[in-house]
């Protein structure tokens, strides 16, 4: 697995000058190693670099590497991956979110209160930290979902920005994302959101550019039939919407359907239909989901999208709230100690270079079957998990007992004749 690991990541030498690459070793075998704390100083202590402590700090904040090409060189490299092990099964998406990192330092960039949504009831309902932005690409093979996140943008309250920025919301800048990738694939994407990004505005956006956007509405939206476009030669403008459709009406003629959701397949109560919501220009596929005597609202701007396809996609987008938390409890993402804000950005953004990383990692032993899924009398899982994978790579390291001292008498990795001949890849 170390061997698949180095290799991976010696893809990125051309990215770096000046030694630099080092450092990106450095931080990002380091964030896969974690055990404790990912703070700068760990990562310069258990990484056998034999600089001074003050150049992991430069590296971040003030060395000239540009990460946005580091990002496309890696979403490439990545996509290209994918398309090798899975072929024509392959069915991607891009998924986005937002995360809140609680922190306390006075001196740290950009940190303020930000309002926690999901605040259990009693609790605080503000956060001190950062919000974060995110976007990643979403993968769904016949019988599991892998998610592997690509880009994240630091979001600062209109309050907070100052004189200096212009201010961005969450809409604005996820939207931004988006095309950001667009740009790098020259592909049309189907787009994952929750009901707080899909806005008319910034859904017809992304319409524009041709891509689909699949949601999830208020239960108490007001939706309409489309107009019928009889002629009755009535005076005045056509009507733009039908007859409201009441969702509640509904339930008895659900039709029952099959889905493979959250690992399983499950029957659940389904209608769906076209409509236009008001104030929209463009009509949608509603789906009405039916939970006992409760209905959830999905939407997709396809109108030839399946209903059993509307409901696998956005279940899938759940697997971007499982991957923040295996980004905060096992990768180290909240853990950063630094000032500026480029350096912030830098780190976080790595952070998910490593998380997709080691993902990828795990597709790729387990599609060559390398090692087989450790079973345990307790647990018995199916797939490679964030937490197995790092316990894989933390016994790897142990037992070989190599550091990253290699990295330090080198610009480029040069990976050993005896590694290069595994043929892994």
């Amino acid at each position: 697995m170390i061997i698949l690991i180095y290799k991976i990541l010696s893809q990125f030498s051309n990215i770096f000058k000046n030694g630099t690459f080092k450092y990106f070793m450095a931080f990002i075998i380091r964030f896969i190693r974690v055990q404790g704390k990912a703070t700068i100083t760990q990562i310069y202590l258990s990484s056998g670099l034999t600089c001074s402590l003050s150049n992991c700090h430069r590296f971040l904040s003030k060395y000239k590497w540009d990460l946005e090409s580091l990002q496309k060189y890696f979403f490439l490299f990545l996509y290209r991956v994918l398309k090798l092990l899975l072929g024509e099964n392959m069915k991607c998406a891009l998924v986005g979110d937002d995360v809140k990192v609680k922190k306390t330092g006075k001196k740290q960039a950009n940190v303020h209160p930000h309002f926690d949504h999901a605040a259990k009831a009693g609790g605080e309902k503000y956060i001190n930290g950062h919000c974060w932005v995110t976007l990643g690409i979403v993968m769904r093979t016949a019988n599991r979902i892998l998610l592997f996140p690509l880009l994240a943008v630091l979001y600062i309250r209109e309050k907070y920005c100052g004189a200096d920025k212009k201010f961005k919301n969450k809409l604005t800048l996820w939207v931004e994302l988006v095309k950001k990738i667009s740009n790098w694939t020259k592909e049309k994407w189907i787009v994952l959101v929750d009901s707080f990004y899909s806005k008319k505005e910034y859904v017809e956006k992304l319409i524009s550019d041709g891509h689909t956007v699949i949601s999830r509405l208020r239960w108490d939206i007001a939706c309409f039939e489309p107009p019928n476009g009889a002629n009755t030669k009535k005076r005045g403008r056509p009507k733009k919407y039908g007859d409201r459709i009441d969702f509640w009406s509904l339930s008895s003629v659900a039709e029952e359907l099959k889905v493979f959701i959250y690992g399983k397949d499950v029957m659940v109560k389904v209608n769906t239909g076209i409509g236009i919501l008001r104030g929209w220009k463009i009509q949608i596929r509603w789906v009405c989901v039916w939970c006992d005597d409760k209905y959830v609202l999905l939407f997709s701007t396809d109108l030839s999208m399946s209903t059993s396809e509307i409901i696998e996609w956005y279940a899938s987008r759940w697997k971007i709230e499982l991957s923040y938390r295996d980004e905060k409890q096992n990768m180290g993402l909240g853990d950063y100690q630094i000032r500026s804000e480029i350096g912030i950005n830098r780190y976080v953004n790595l952070n998910l270079i490593a998380t997709s990383v080691l993902t990828l990692v795990g597709l790729i032993i387990e599609n060559k079957k390398i090692f087989k899924v450790p079973q345990y009398s307790w647990y018995h899982p199916k797939y490679f998990t964030i937490g197995l994978l790092k316990s894989f790579v933390i016994r790897e390291f142990e037992n070989r007992g190599i550091i990253l001292t290699l990295l330090d008498s080198s610009k480029n990795l040069k990976i050993p004749n005896k590694l290069r001949k595994s043929g892994v890849l």
